[in-house]
């Protein structure tokens, strides 16, 4: 009995301990941390940003950004750090990084420092998200955030100082602007990594809100030269038409607005990336002024588009976690990434952008391809695919696809989808 109670003592204060740092937790989750990103060295491929976080005396382990909402991997550009420091109360504070995890930093705050201040820079690489002309700023390559909070609870204010003369699009509430400097409103740390900027010399935001639609819509477009951004009023018209043609294939609206946040750049990463009020989509510099333009859009800017619903409003629960250094489970992707792949490419075809004979030309490409074409299906199920990309990443490998499969997720998704639509058609009635 005496060693029963012994125990039982010792769990009830295992127990007091664990409230004790729970409770500490939520002190800190409760305070906003600062965000300040000086991008006045994009056109050297440096952002300097510094960090203010309120802290109390002990050992704080910090992280950076792992697991990527959107990129379904373990890739967040902790290479790109550099020039990390940390100081409290006027005095340099030494940091460990994690002897397992390159993305995980140990700090001991001295007793009286009540502000852990970080400075460091980003060092954007040569194809990443900046050229001298222009810079898509993703927050999650810029942020530290407390280990053991979900990210929904962690509150941040931060700001954005741009190149003389720069202008800036973006879904976050701005707080106030002075000259080159935006204080956004205070946010959660999820919502902030949702939230985009982009900001350039050569900026233009177009409405694309239909007649009687009450949520805003617009596109807000970055180039490396002024002549890029001449969108047609054919162009926009179908933009329009696709905002529309949204609203009633899904039946609502989830977000307070929405922005198409679009860089043309020929020195930029060219790929689309979701978010929940907008997306991050970049093309060659002339995409807009080329006349396949209709095309390059629809097949872009629409799987974005649709991904706020099916991806971001509505997510697959394996792959919505608390914080990012929580590792996502994929298997799901053929629904996440599958259906969105089938929605965005009809969304296209109804608002215009793309033709019907276009439409069906890439559903017979699809069929094609995953045809005799395709032996890797012959050993490789379709559920591999997805729950694979957590580990190998997008289509990883250089030779034979036809074996090995990529994200095959995407295209047969496609068919998948597509047979369930007309499942659902054909039992309807229409």
């Amino acid at each position: 009995m005496r060693m029963g109670n012994l125990r039982l003592r010792f769990l009830v204060f295992l127990g007091v301990i664990s409230s004790l740092a729970a409770s500490a937790s939520l002190v800190l989750a409760a305070d906003t941390i600062s965000l300040k990103v000086d991008a006045t060295r994009t056109p050297q491929k440096i952002l300097r940003v510094h960090l203010t976080m309120p802290v109390k005396a002990g050992p704080l382990t910090l992280y950076y950004p792992k697991w990527i909402p959107g990129e379904h991997g373990p890739d967040g550009p902790i290479t790109s750090l550099a020039g990390l420091k940390f100081e409290g109360g006027g005095k340099p504070i030494p940091w460990k990084r994690d002897l397992l995890d390159a993305f995980t930093f140990h700090v001991e705050i001295p007793t009286g420092v009540a502000e852990l201040d970080a400075d460091y820079d980003y060092l954007e690489p040569q194809s990443g998200s900046a050229t001298d002309k222009l810079l898509v700023l993703e927050w999650n390559e810029v942020a530290l955030y407390p280990a053991g909070i979900p990210a929904e609870q962690l509150s941040y204010e931060a700001k954005l100082v741009m190149p003389e003369g720069w202008k800036f699009g973006t879904s976050l509430p701005v707080a106030n602007q002075a000259g080159r400097e935006v204080a956004f409103a205070p946010i959660s740390l999820d919502m902030l990594v949702d939230s985009p900027v982009i900001t350039g010399e050569y900026y233009r935001a177009i409405d694309l809100t239909p007649p009687g639609e009450p949520i805003h819509h617009e596109i807000d477009m970055v180039a490396d030269s002024e002549a890029a951004l001449n969108m047609s009023p054919e162009i926009q018209k179908q933009m329009t038409n696709l905002v529309a043609e949204s609203g009633k294939l899904f039946g609502a609206r989830h977000y307070r607005d929405y922005h198409f946040l679009f860089a043309l750049s020929d020195h930029v990463a060219h790929f689309g990336l979701e978010h929940h009020e907008s997306n991050d989509s970049r093309l060659p510099e002339r995409t807009l002024i080329s006349p396949d333009a209709g095309m390059a859009l629809g097949g872009l800017l629409a799987h974005e588009f649709a991904h706020s619903w099916n991806g971001k409003f509505r997510r697959p629960a394996d792959l919505t976690v608390a914080y990012y250094h929580e590792p996502m489970k994929t298997d799901l992707l053929w629904g996440y990434e599958g259906l969105t792949d089938f929605v965005g490419p009809l969304l296209a075809a109804r608002s215009g952008l793309w033709t019907p004979e276009q439409y069906h030309q890439y559903l017979a490409s699809i069929a094609a391809m995953l045809g005799p074409g395709r032996p890797g299906r012959t050993w490789r199920p379709l559920l591999d695919t997805a729950v694979a990309e957590a580990g190998f990443g997008f289509g990883a490998g250089n030779g034979y696809p036809s074996w090995r499969r990529g994200s095959d997720y995407y295209d047969e998704g496609d068919l998948l989808w597509l047979e369930v639509a007309t499942i659902i058609h054909r039992e309807t009635n229409g």
